[in-house]
């Protein structure tokens, strides 16, 4: 194994860690070998039952590598702990379950040299279904030509455009890196205790600072079918109450800045908002989705299954559609 000290880092690598034994080896050598050496590795331990800090035990040879112990507070809580110990310029994060292509954080470095003002960045990545041996590329803003484009630069309205009604996010957790000096400057955080959406305040805050710079390039690859994903446990009725969590966070940060929530925010909760009422209405779940619906801003389409002839007659197309769906992947 390559056993160097890193004094001054360009990156702090963040990776949280919580009953991975089976997969956090494939995550960590994806970051120790990467050809971008100027980086740390912090691992940190949410007090593993499964013997997942032995598994490690194998990288603290590398002086690039740091682990950290702690009883389990939660994936944010980790992330957190790992900002807080970071010395790098930039802090990339990635999860125990994911995988990075040897040349993300040359990529990413190449990225922020041709954007000196920008505080975040991401690349594209690639949903990985092991149990059904399937890949799904994600590049987050519809067709691109990969070859052509180099790179995008969102600013803010355009981003929270982009994210409005798509079903997945441009960014996630294990394809995005963010200027240490802003992200410790404007004391952004990730919510410790919130199911789901935690990351999206740290984005959203950060993009509304100074926009998103996007590479195209496929390089991160998330697993989706991986242990203890937070999707595994979803429920309409905990999404809500995390999403109205979100909202007011949200709320707090611009608050706190002396600004305004702008109207691409609020528009952005209303199609996370629909997208939740749209999947209670595909579970058949009538009062989850009067849940939803006494909660949170709405699409309007969506609010007129408020009436249970509607909702019987919403669900009775979900169905057909994804009927249809799968007679043509056949």
């Amino acid at each position: 194994m390559n056993s160097r000290d890193i004094v001054n880092p360009f990156f702090s690598v963040v990776m949280p860690l919580y009953n991975k034994r089976s997969v956090v080896r494939r995550a960590i050598f994806s970051v120790v070998e990467q050809s971008f050496s100027n980086f740390e590795l912090i691992i940190i331990d949410d007090g593993s039952t499964d013997g997942s800090l032995e598994e490690i035990g194998y990288f603290t040879s590398d002086g690039r590598v740091r682990i950290l112990q702690t009883e389990n507070f939660g994936a944010a809580s980790a992330r957190n702990s790992g900002i807080d110990m970071a010395i790098g310029k930039f802090i990339a994060f990635i999860d125990a379950d994911d995988e990075w292509d040897n040349g993300f954080l040359a990529y990413m470095h190449q990225l922020i040299e041709q954007n000196p003002n920008r505080i975040i960045f991401s690349s594209a990545y690639a949903e990985v279904f092991e149990l059904e041996c399937k890949e799904r590329q994600i590049p987050g803003l519809g067709e691109i030509d990969l070859q052509a484009t180099s790179q995008i630069v969102l600013e803010a309205p355009d981003y929270f455009q982009k994210l409005i009604g798509m079903g997945y996010s441009i960014n996630n957790s294990s394809t995005t890196v963010v200027d240490r000096n802003f992200i410790c400057k404007y004391e952004v955080r990730f919510p410790v205790g919130q199911k789901y959406y935690e990351d999206h305040y740290v984005w959203y805050s950060l993009v509304s600072l100074g926009g998103l710079v996007y590479g195209p390039k496929v390089l991160v690859k998330i697993y989706k079918n991986a242990e203890n994903r937070s999707h595994s446990s979803w429920t309409v009725k905990v999404a809500v109450d995390s999403l109205l969590q979100l909202q007011s966070n949200l709320k707090g940060f611009y608050s706190r800045i002396d600004e305004t929530v702008p109207s691409y925010i609020s528009r952005t909760i209303t199609s996370r908002a629909s997208y939740i009422a749209r999947i209670a209405i595909r579970q058949s779940n009538f009062q989850e989705y009067k849940y939803v619906l006494s909660s949170c801003p709405i699409g309007p389409f969506y609010r007129l299954a408020e009436y249970s002839v509607v909702f019987h007659l919403y669900k009775r197309l979900a169905a057909l559609v994804s009927k249809v769906r799968s007679i043509r992947a056949v």
